[in-house]
């Protein structure tokens, strides 16, 4: 199995940090599987890698703007956009290449919109990241992580009978992924 990062997709160094983190995840999860719960830390971590290789997952953190022919899963950080940006189009290449690819992405709830990615949460999806296009394996999922939000309805307060007027929803910027190409 090859699995690469690609680390170009990351536009900050906060972004990269969340990919390299998730590359040390994936790590963990074959160490567990390949090498007896073996904990990997950055003095062993080179010759780890090579065990896990042997057998047979390829596991890299990629900081090439190419994507070669025979990746399994790609992983990448953002939403791919048609737009001449290197890290777009180092995206667009995962999707249209990989065999597989994980998208992680800003979370939609109790996020700032900020250019640096300082979440707690992020979206994570298996080819792609929006509503009935990725796979997100949370079905059957304790509603813990949504709980801690509380009472939605409650917590934003004034979004109903405000006895100032109507209250003005904003929608998503021309060309952001969620809307799919439609034209507001």
């Amino acid at each position: 199995m090859n699995i690469q990062i690609y680390m170009l997709t990351g536009q900050n160094n906060q972004e990269k940090d969340v990919l390299r983190a998730y590359y040390r995840g994936i790590l963990h999860h074959f160490a567990k599987m390949f090498l007896q719960d073996e904990i990997i830390n950055d003095i062993n971590i080179e010759s780890k890698v090579k065990e896990i290789k042997k057998n047979g997952v390829d596991i890299n953190l990629n900081y090439g703007d190419k994507v070669g022919d025979n990746v399994d899963v790609g992983i990448i950080f953002g939403s791919a956009k048609p737009r001449e940006n290197l890290h777009h189009k180092v995206r667009n290449e995962v999707i249209e290449k990989c065999k597989n690819y994980i998208v992680i992405e800003t979370p939609l709830l109790d996020r700032s919109i900020v250019k640096m990615s300082n979440h707690d949460y992020y979206r994570i999806g298996l080819n792609g990241f929006l509503y009935k296009e990725g796979e997100f394996n949370n079905e059957n999922c304790p509603p813990d992580r949504l709980n801690s939000f509380g009472d939605l309805y409650s917590n934003w307060r004034g979004w109903k009978n405000n006895q100032n007027g109507a209250i003005l929803i904003l929608l998503q910027l021309p060309g952001d992924a969620s809307l799919r190409n439609s034209d507001h």
